[in-house]
């Protein structure tokens, strides 16, 4: 029996074995590795979402009018400085205007008038009242030199010994109570006499506005109303959206067109509260473009907002503000994948 020798086993034997028993398990492993690395990689959601986003110059009518001449289309590029429309005034408006213009002109002619009349009721209530104090002063002055008289007087009596103590003591109080009222009288005096030397100083004409320069800055206000009003483009851009037409009438405050700047762009993202800390100005993010071509690349934080926001999209968070890596090829309102660097 020990000298029996195995059977062997041919080769197609075990290969079939192998098939049957090892490799649906290793084709099922590898197949769920492959899965989890796409997954991850290109099918599984990210972390945030951000959007590329570029600054937008919303253009309105500076007042109610019409316009007269739009020489811009849609999706047209403009250089900054260049002529986007002509806008002309609206007449009823323009009359309203030119009333209350008018009337800032009447007021001004009419100002320096009121204020001599201030400046001359002011001046003769102090005058008044300077001169009533004075001759409360005069009287003042007469009945303190009778309660000196009276004091030196009393003295004498009293070391004479013909008046008791409470007798001086009370002339003598009566004597102090009238020179301080004299003091006083003095003191308020000397300063309504100053500023009554004010006042005359500053009804000085010649520190009065100059009525000539402001007329003529009335008239050249009515000038450029009346005339038509060319509008220039703000920024360097596109013309995303033209709400108007050529002889279309506007109202004050009415959008005409938006201006789109192609240059810089920014990713525009919103995180949780929990992951504000996180986000420093100048911390890396991986940035992922979506489609078929994926591009990658690190984009930094640039900003971080103060307060919750919500876009219209529902889409709620802290925003915060990444500049993107000019190596992206991406376009605006484009939607990335972002990874913050762990």
């Amino acid at each position: 029996m020990a000298d029996r020798k195995p059977v062997p086993i041919p080769g197609r034997l075990l290969l079939r074995e192998f098939r049957v028993r090892f490799l649906p398990p290793l084709v099922f492993l590898l197949a769920l590795v492959s899965v989890l690395v796409l997954w991850r990689n290109n099918i599984g959601p990210p972390t945030l979402v951000g959007e590329v986003v570029v600054r937008r110059a919303e253009i309105v009518a500076p007042f109610d009018g019409r316009i007269v001449s739009l020489p811009v289309s849609r999706f047209q590029a403009v250089e900054e400085g260049e002529l986007l429309f002509t806008l002309e005034p609206d007449t009823q408006r323009g009359e309203l205007d030119l009333i209350r213009l008018r009337l800032d002109e009447i007021r001004l002619l009419h100002e320096p008038l009121r204020e001599e009349r201030r400046y001359a009721v002011d001046y003769h209530r102090l005058r008044l009242e300077w001169s009533e104090h004075q001759v409360n002063l005069a009287s003042a002055r007469i009945r303190l030199e009778r309660a000196r008289s009276s004091m030196e007087r009393q003295g004498r009596l009293f070391r004479e010994g013909l008046i008791s103590d409470d007798e001086f003591e009370l002339s003598r109080k009566n004597f102090e109570a009238l020179e301080v009222e004299v003091k006083e009288s003095e003191r308020l005096i000397s300063e309504l006499g100053n500023t009554l030397q004010e006042l005359i100083g500053a009804e000085d004409f010649a520190s009065r506005p100059d009525l000539g320069t402001a007329r003529e800055d009335l008239r050249r206000q009515l000038e450029s109303y009346h005339r038509d009003r060319t509008i220039a483009a703000p920024v360097s851009g596109r013309i995303s959206a033209l709400d108007r037409v050529e002889g279309q009438r506007v109202l004050r405050g009415d959008r005409i067109l938006i201006i789109t700047t192609e240059a810089p762009r920014m990713l525009l993202t919103r995180v949780r509260p929990e992951l504000r800390d996180r986000m420093e100005p100048g911390t890396p993010i991986r940035v992922i473009t979506r489609g078929s071509k994926r591009q990658e690349s690190v984009a930094r934080v640039v900003g971080v907002g103060p307060e919750w926001e919500e876009d219209p999209g529902g889409e709620a968070g802290i925003p915060v503000l990444l500049a993107l890596p000019p190596e992206l090829n991406t376009i605006p309102g484009e939607r990335v994948d972002l990874y913050p660097e762990s």
